[in-house]
């Protein structure tokens, strides 16, 4: 098993300097752009697999299955941690089968919601995370999708700040003294720890 996926992780990237002259990549960020470049049909690949595995049949075989594929949704603008990508996600026929990966009606893949409210969660602003956002994935995030995403843990939150609270809560302050002494010949630093209990 090892070897294989060391063999199709050799295949990869044999591929990926195939399409990409290694010439012309001389620093990070030109590789980081190849590699987004070769990043958008592998994911749209993904997400195909991901309807071939939940309807239970390979695209153009025959079936009794009533649900059958039909197509794509129109293509959308999909944000990752490698920035914006456009993707057509798969679609049946029921509309029974919803992607993992990019959600119904979602313009994030999955996993990309979770780093926007960790922002929000440390005090950013809905400007700074959209900022960030820009700086760090190269994706363009509406202030309007920003707060989409951030009111979702608004229950969550409500929830906590509901909470029964308890009688007591034991506080303990901790505070250094540094000091400069001798040890073994050589002066170094060293604390002393001063607790206080509440």
């Amino acid at each position: 098993m090892g070897k294989k996926v060391e063999k199709e992780k050799n295949e990869i990237v044999e591929e990926f300097f195939r399409r990409n002259d290694p010439k012309n990549i001389k620093s990070m960020n030109d590789m980081y752009t190849a590699w987004k470049d070769f990043f958008a049909p592998a994911f749209q690949q993904l997400l195909d697999a991901e309807m071939e595995a939940k309807i239970g049949y390979s695209k153009n075989e025959r079936t009794d299955n009533n649900n059958y594929r039909n197509g794509h949704y129109p293509e959308r603008t999909v944000a990752t941690e490698m920035g914006d990508i456009p993707e057509k996600v798969p679609r049946d026929r029921n509309g029974e089968i919803d992607s993992d990966l990019v959600p119904k009606y979602s313009r994030t893949a999955n996993g990309f919601d979770e780093k926007v409210i960790s922002m929000y969660a440390l005090g950013m602003s809905d400007k700074d995370i959209q900022e960030q956002i820009k700086e760090i994935f190269g994706c363009n995030l509406s202030p309007d999708m920003i707060s989409d995403i951030t009111d979702k843990i608004i229950p969550e939150v409500q929830e906590w700040q509901k909470r029964k609270l308890e009688s007591v809560y034991p506080i303990v302050f901790i505070d250094a003294t540094h000091f400069h002494v001798r040890d073994n010949g050589q002066i170094v630093k060293k604390s002393s720890l001063c607790c206080v209990r509440n």
